[in-house]
């Protein structure tokens, strides 16, 4: 005849589920059931009926009832008996946790789903919202954008109000890739401190500087700048950059149509952080087939990413190349294109 296993015993904090109210607790198993006694309280449920909590390192264990009162226990021997009797005491997740090796493969899987994400995932995600964004938010977060930039970092244009004009019309009447031009207008600041820049603002400004024109030989050299400004406004890599470097914040705005939080930030994001290697390379591209299209070469731009790199270097702060890839290497890529598609 098989001899019955002792009863085994627990204490735990009992809770009804219905109140605050916590009150001491005796659990008996035995036979396949849980027998509750202490301050009132006096219940027996089948074990199979209880719901047990996983295992996670010494935290308490928790008993949940049918009716969903609940018993926590902390860890120790007597509960280790009392489930190992009922049958209850290693679940898949529990005997993970208990292998070291299982930890530190679940560790590195979670770090590679991180990982892909924000490489992958998260990329690919704000393109999403980007190009869904309401025009008025944009347009919103273009005018705060500038308005700070004109408070902190530019002062009025001192360029001839005539090559300004001549640069706006001769823009005008450029063409894209089959297709129109993004959305854009062209504005003119003296950038003082940020030297040779040009800047493309989500809501389709376009800002150069007059430190630029007077590097450029002439407007060919400016306009192949303003392509590849262009070409992030057609990509959107401002407002893409924006959402990705403040996820939240752009997810509110877009649900509440408040766009103070994120607008804050994008003078920072242009002058500071700059654009991905990626962003560059779609702008270089852009900007390339832009000039080719309108009968100008992808030479103009490389020769201005070196006078860009040059006047940098003179200056010893930041400037249009800042934080841009290698000048070098995107100077030769605009050259091949050229011998490619020349």
């Amino acid at each position: 005849m098989t001899q019955q296993p002792a009863p085994a015993e627990f204490f735990g904090q009992y809770y009804d589920g219905r109140t605050a109210r916590v009150r001491s607790v005796r659990c008996t198993v035995a036979d396949g059931q849980l027998r509750i006694e202490g301050d009132g309280i006096e219940r027996t449920e089948t074990v199979r009926d209880v719901v047990l909590s996983d295992q996670l390192g010494s935290a308490p264990r928790k008993l949940t009832l049918p009716d969903g009162a609940s018993i926590e226990a902390p860890l120790s021997a007597a509960l280790s008996q009392a489930l190992a009797q009922a049958g209850g005491s290693t679940s898949w997740v529990a005997r993970l946790e208990s292998r070291w090796q299982h930890a530190v493969l679940a560790l590195l899987a979670s770090i590679a789903v991180i990982a892909a994400g924000y490489f992958w995932g998260l990329p690919m995600a704000t393109k999403l919202v980007a190009q869904r964004l309401p025009a008025g938010i944009i347009d919103g977060i273009g005018e705060r954008t500038l308005g700070a930039l004109d408070g902190n970092m530019f002062k009025p244009s001192s360029l001839a109000p005539g090559r300004q004009q001549r640069l706006i019309e001769r823009v005008l009447a450029m063409h894209g890739e089959q297709e129109a031009l993004p959305r854009h207008r062209l504005l003119f600041r003296q950038g003082q401190m940020i030297g040779a820049n040009a800047l493309a603002l989500p809501d389709g400004s376009i800002v150069v500087t007059d430190q630029l024109v007077a590097l450029a030989r002439d407007d060919d050299e400016v306009l192949a700048v303003i392509g590849h400004e262009l070409g992030h406004l057609h990509h959107r890599h401002a407002l893409r950059g924006l959402i990705q470097g403040s996820v939240v914040a752009a997810v509110v705005a877009w649900y509440a149509g408040d766009i103070s939080a994120i607008a804050v930030g994008l003078p920072t994001l242009l002058l500071q952080t700059g654009y991905s290697r990626d962003f560059e390379r779609e702008a270089d591209h852009y900007g390339a087939r832009f000039l080719l299209r309108n009968g100008l070469s992808p030479e103009l731009l490389a020769s201005m990413l070196e006078k860009l790199a040059g006047a940098q270097a003179r200056a010893g702060g930041r400037n249009y190349l800042s934080t841009h890839p290698d000048t070098q290497e995107r100077a030769a890529t605009l050259r091949r294109f050229r011998a490619e598609n020349g």
